[in-house]
């Protein structure tokens, strides 16, 4: 039996079968378009999922500000998500997803900022060369593959005490075949120390906010 493509009638579904995967992230996009308020009430049930999105950004806005917030921008984020919370144990149904993502935006702006100051310790703002004394507490290989030795317990020669950084990694030079550090050593050695440099590019690499989260404000 010959098939009449020209005067064939297609079935309802061909257009979206042949449409594939984009119809259905399209569906799964905006599916709840036509019943907006209907979606919000359903997307309470999936509300775990959308947790971390949600303290994501709150710790994006924190990490994306140039300087450290003030005292009133923490408050500001305190106030929303009581804000948040409040609303979600009273507002209507359809309000209570939206009000529980600005309270977990303003929860998770409020644990990166606390974050960062619980991880607070001396900044090295200046360069420094002289006497180094501190104990190994780790070794590893630095990316031309030398030596790299991490301090804690310092003492830095020529400066007051309230100016030396907790910890600081060193990496060494020169001829190393007689040195065979241990964790726990103490060491004394003469360095050169400077502040972590800034991204080498815009929106590179931080070295100095990784330095801050790793206690190494130097090296």
């Amino acid at each position: 039996m010959a098939w009449n493509a020209e005067h064939a009638d297609w079935p309802d579904y061909a257009p979206r079968a042949r449409a594939g995967r984009p119809w259905r992230w399209w569906h799964a996009l905006f599916g709840g378009l036509d019943d907006p308020l209907g979606a919000l009430v359903r997307a309470r049930s999936r509300l775990f999922l959308w947790m971390p999105i949600a303290l994501g950004l709150g710790a994006g806005a924190y990490f994306s500000m140039p300087v450290e917030p003030r005292t009133g921008s923490y408050g500001l984020a305190a106030a929303l998500g009581l804000s948040g919370a409040g609303l979600w144990a009273r507002a209507p149904l359809a309000a209570r997803f939206p009000a529980a993502i600005l309270a977990l935006a303003a929860l998770g702006f409020l644990l990166a900022g606390l974050r960062a100051h619980l991880v607070a310790a001396p900044v090295l703002g200046y360069r420094y060369y002289g006497l180094v004394e501190g104990r190994i507490v780790q070794i590893d290989r630095s990316s031309s593959d030398r030596l790299r030795l991490t301090l804690d317990r310092l003492r830095l020669e020529r400066l007051p005490q309230d100016r030396w950084p907790e910890r600081v990694r060193v990496t060494m030079h020169g001829d190393q075949e007689q040195l065979q550090p241990v964790p726990g050593m103490r060491v004394t050695m003469r360095a050169h120390l400077s502040p972590p440099p800034p991204p080498a590019a815009p929106d590179g690499y931080d070295f100095r906010r990784a330095a801050w989260f790793d206690r190494l404000p130097g090296g």
